[in-house]
């Protein structure tokens, strides 16, 4: 028989052949490793040995599975305390449950402090853990780049070393005229102005030389229309971890308006005035035939007419065909009612672009109060007009993508009531969409639950980062499990005003997850406790107090005769002689004992509240007798029965000891005959 001491690393801890195992972990991108806790003499947990370690786990921590195995976790990762995640790798041994951590941060001790952040996943193999990570620092850094660029006020741009933009923020755009996939197909070359591009070149080359990490510089950029926006551009290089160029950061703060005032300071006070006066809104006055009488000079930068040329044309002609009915008919209103009239319209420019306005008119009444024409003022809108159908474009985007999503998602007020639920999340919960609107989404993931309950406290937790938790319900009389993940989608002042939550059905994945649980601890033909899971409960009973290790009675039961049986009925005919075995001692023991299967025709049963010889032996005839007859196979009748050893365990002894005796005790009975009890010393 084997010596149950061995130790064959995680191929013997899953109960799987080494050669292949070690050819898959080795080919594995991520780290896996095998931890066996290590306790102290009242048995808690105090350290873990790496007991066995894939390559990519051995590249990790820089040493060589020879070097790896058998050192202890604290010695290398010293960092695993301070964290919390000693901790939770203990509690995953003792309760056995699994562990699961996405964007975790911990400070990398082998590379002098610097913070990473990793997905971790463990689960519990015998007395220790399997554990697998993956590194997502750059995912991480990368998104929260991302999150900070499109939230900042100022235009910012993440450009390539060639010069293109690989991403620009939303105020960026607003500053050039451009959308964000227009810029994003130009470079900084063709949005600078000719003349400043010379300089801004030379900025670059410093930084790509070394012999600066950023600039600040003011320069002319081009708008999409072709006008000049002056700005402040502050650039700093990006390199990566090797070193290499990546890239460059740029930011610009639009400085139009100070340069403008700037250079107005220098013309007289009388140019001055005119400017600040007429510089923002349009105004002009038309008679009752529509003739402009008047307007104001802003006209030229608004939208690049010569005041004095439109003096005396239709005001009409500045209008986009499409809008001139609506204009028209305001018009009329105006005159028949002479109440003042709003509408949006769009007024041409003088290179035959439109420009989005805000028109207010109001009549010009003689001194006898009859309308002699009409003032209106412009206010350009453009840019709002712009945002707004953006936005139009981008709800109606998250729409169609939440509807067609394969993932449950929902849009909750703060206080959890579903505003939008989408096909896949109603038919996770077993509901129409229509019946989740209008009902707090707790009601289904949390039913029976009080209100505030689990999820409003997950809700009120993620306003720094969002929030992932799992849930079981029942739909249709089976069990769901489901990965939620729940963000701030909406905020003012200090509360998040809506929610959207994910949810992704883990079923699968959870039940899956515990069949390999199940049978990394189960022998597959039998169903019963393998051998590695049989040592690590019995050195548990055995770790109880002293008074109660001689109440335990140990059994080791061999099947007579099993390669006999495989030689002339076959080998389906001896795993039937083994199924069967496992089915007869477990049914003539209690539920407090426990029965497995310690490997090949050997059979392991451990006994509780035995305190003599005697009632062992009672109990050991009762188990070959129970075992004793025949298995019916393809209509043969096979002859069955067992030897057994069986021992009373000492106060001083341990597992390796106890086993050795009762594997003693069974050799005898082996060598007087077979079927038979021995009871050993």
């Amino acid at each position: 028989m084997a010596d149950p001491r061995s130790a064959g690393g995680l191929a013997e801890a899953l109960g799987v052949p080494e050669a292949p195992l070690r050819l898959v972990l080795d080919t594995l991108l991520n780290p896996l490793i095998l931890l066996t806790a290590v306790r102290d003499e009242s048995g808690r947990v105090v350290d873990f040995v790496f007991a066995d370690a894939n390559d990519a786990a051995c590249a990790f921590n820089r040493r060589s599975r020879e070097d790896l195995v058998g050192t202890r976790l604290s010695e290398i990762h010293p960092a695993v305390r301070a964290t919390g995640l000693f901790a939770d790798y203990v509690h995953v041994v003792e309760t056995g449950e699994p562990l699961a951590y996405d964007d975790w941060s911990y400070p990398q001790d082998l590379l002098a402090g610097e913070q990473r952040w990793y997905d971790v996943r463990a689960v519990a193999v015998g007395d220790g853990l399997l554990q697998t990570w993956r590194d997502v620092t750059h995912q991480h850094v990368g998104q929260q780049a991302l999150i900070s660029l499109d939230a900042a006020a100022i235009g910012m741009a993440l450009v390539r070393p060639d010069g293109s933009f690989l991403n620009v923020n939303p105020a960026m755009c607003r500053m050039l005229g451009y959308s964000r996939e227009e810029l994003e197909r130009l470079s900084f070359q063709q949005i600078t102005h000719p003349e400043d591009l010379p300089r801004g070149l030379a900025d670059v080359q410093r930084l790509v030389r070394g012999e600066a990490t950023s600039f600040r510089e003011r320069k002319r950029y081009l708008r999409k229309d072709g006008s000049t926006v002056w700005a402040d551009l502050t650039g700093a290089v990006t390199r990566g971890d090797d070193g290499v160029l990546t890239g460059f950061v740029a930011q610009l703060i639009d400085v139009t308006p100070e340069v403008d005032l700037l250079e107005a300071l220098q013309r007289s006070a009388r140019q001055f005035q005119a400017l600040a006066e007429n510089a923002t809104d349009v105004v002009y006055q038309t008679d009752t035939h529509g003739t402009i009488r008047w307007i104001s000079p802003s006209v030229r930068q608004v939208l690049g007419w010569d005041p004095e040329l439109l003096v005396g044309t239709a005001a009409l002609s500045l209008i986009a065909a499409e809008d001139l009915p609506a204009v028209q008919k305001v018009r009329d209103e105006l005159y028949h009612s002479g109440q003042p009239a709003r509408l949006r319209v769009r007024f041409r420019t003088v290179d035959g672009g439109l420009r989005q306005a805000s028109a207010l008119a109001r009549p010009i009444r003689d001194p006898a109060g009859a309308i002699t024409g009409a003032t209106v003022g412009l206010r350009d809108i453009t840019e709002e007009v712009a945002a707004e159908e953006a936005l139009a474009r981008s709800e109606e985007q998250f729409r169609r993508a939440m509807d067609s999503a394969p993932q449950g998602m929902a849009i909750t007020d703060g206080a959890g009531v579903v505003e939008r639920a989408n096909p896949a999340l109603a038919h996770l919960l077993g509901h129409d969409p229509d019946d989740l609107v209008g009902h707090r989404l707790g009601e289904f993931l949390n039913p029976g639950a009080p209100a505030p309950g689990p999820l409003d406290r997950h809700m009120a937790g993620c306003r720094q980062a969002p929030a992932r938790h799992e849930h079981r319900f029942t739909v249709a009389d089976e069990d769901v499990w489901v990965d939620h993940l729940v963000s701030p989608l909406t905020e003012t002042g200090d509360a998040a005003r809506q929610y959207v939550h994910q949810l992704v059905d883990q079923t699968g994945t959870h039940v899956l997850r515990k069949q390999l649980e199940y049978r990394a601890t189960h022998d597959d033909l039998t169903g019963l406790s393998n051998r590695g899971d049989l040592l690590t409960r019995l050195r548990e009973r055995m770790d109880q107090p002293p008074s109660e290790h001689r109440t335990l009675g140990v059994v080791f039961c061999d099947v007579d005769n099993l390669k006999p049986i495989n030689d002339r009925f076959g080998h389906p005919a001896g795993d039937a002689v083994l199924a069967a075995v496992a089915s007869r001692l477990q049914a003539a023991v209690r539920d407090a004992d426990l029965v497995g299967r310690f490997g090949g025709d050997e059979f392991l049963v451990v006994l509780n509240g035995i305190p003599e010889a005697e009632d062992l032996g009672e109990v050991a005839a009762k188990l070959l007798a129970a075992v004793r007859g025949t298995v019916v196979h393809a209509d043969e009748s096979i002859s069955l029965s067992v030897s057994l050893g069986a021992v009373l365990a000492g106060s001083d002894d341990d597992p390796d000891t106890v086993l050795r005796r009762a594997d003693e005790a069974l050799y005898r009975a082996k060598q007087s005959g077979r079927d038979r009890v021995v009871i050993g010393d």
